[in-house]
């Protein structure tokens, strides 16, 4: 019957070759309506060939990065799967509501004639959250759009999670929830942006978060504005570098080193707990770190 297969998207724009899912997803009967979850990693199907209570019934499976295979699909159970044909089915960001099409509720007779449902999914099947980003890039003085290269990198194992080339206005990537992501853009003749994101903390599972960022020529000549590195971090009143800092420290490093000749200036900072004199001091201190960091 009918199987589902998984497709790519590659660095170059273009897509690689179909894969089949196997046999842990695909039965000897029908497979159909996959929705992958923006987590990336939970899928929901309908399928007639798996064990189930009628027609086509909903099945969660979940991808294990580890072992690189689907777990074995479980019924989504009554009274979400009935005797009818459950339909397509639709999860939203936060992983708590989702929304099917049925015929459960309707005479037996009339084949079909589908209605949409919604229902809170229980704790174990729902997909970790996620959080959208909506990024625009221009030129800082001229306004111009700008396409430049993104790159998001998770800042506690230091794995690049996404990267490619802004194409357009505007480009929409998903974050994890519960995830600290470093993010860098980088445009030839541009000093580089760099952003956090903590999804901890993010404004809104539902709503997505608009970066509308102004990328600074590399002037000759001249003072550029200041740059805020959003990825040095260091221990609550201490002055080491955390590892989660290499990251920026590398493109910092690599930013000097394709542009020999140009100077820049580090200045640390604090909150203003304390004494003015002792953030003062770890203020200059945090500043040196970085310094030394390059200079290493």
């Amino acid at each position: 019957g009918r199987d589902l297969w998984l497709i790519s998207r590659m660095k170059s724009g273009k897509w690689g070759q179909a894969e089949n899912l196997g046999e842990r997803i695909n039965s000897e009967g029908h497979e159909e309506s996959p929705f992958l979850h923006p987590n990336g990693k939970t899928l929901f199907f309908r399928s007639d060939g798996h064990p189930g209570m009628g027609g086509f019934d909903i099945y969660i499976s979940e991808w294990d990065e580890v072992k690189k295979l689907w777990s074995n699909p479980r019924n989504l159970g009554y009274p979400i799967n009935t005797e009818g044909n459950e339909r397509a089915l639709y999860v939203s960001a936060d992983g708590k509501t989702a929304y099917f099409a049925s015929d459960a509720a309707v005479d037996r007779s009339l084949q079909n004639n589908l209605d949409i449902f919604q229902f809170e999914l229980p704790l174990e099947s729902r997909p970790d959250p996620v959080s959208y980003v909506r990024l625009s890039v221009h030129d800082a003085d001229t306004k111009m759009i700008l396409h430049p290269t993104y790159t998001l990198i998770n800042v506690s194992n230091k794995d690049t999670v996404m990267s490619g080339k802004v194409e357009g206005n505007s480009v929409l990537f998903a974050l994890k929830h519960d995830v600290s992501y470093a993010f860098h853009l980088e445009q030839a003749g541009y000093i580089f942006y760099s952003e956090n994101f903590d999804t901890r903390d993010i404004h809104s599972l539902q709503k997505e978060y608009q970066l509308k960022v102004g990328m600074q020529k590399l002037k000759e000549k001249e003072v550029s504005q200041a740059v805020v590195l959003h990825n040095i971090f260091f221990k609550s009143g201490a002055y080491e570098l955390l590892p989660e800092s290499e990251v920026e420290i590398q493109k910092l490093y690599n930013l000097l080193n394709n542009n020999v000749g140009s100077k820049i200036k580090i200045t640390g900072h604090t909150d203003n707990i304390g004494p003015d004199q002792d953030n003062l001091t770890l203020s200059q201190n945090r500043a040196n770190a970085v310094i030394n960091a390059l200079i290493k």
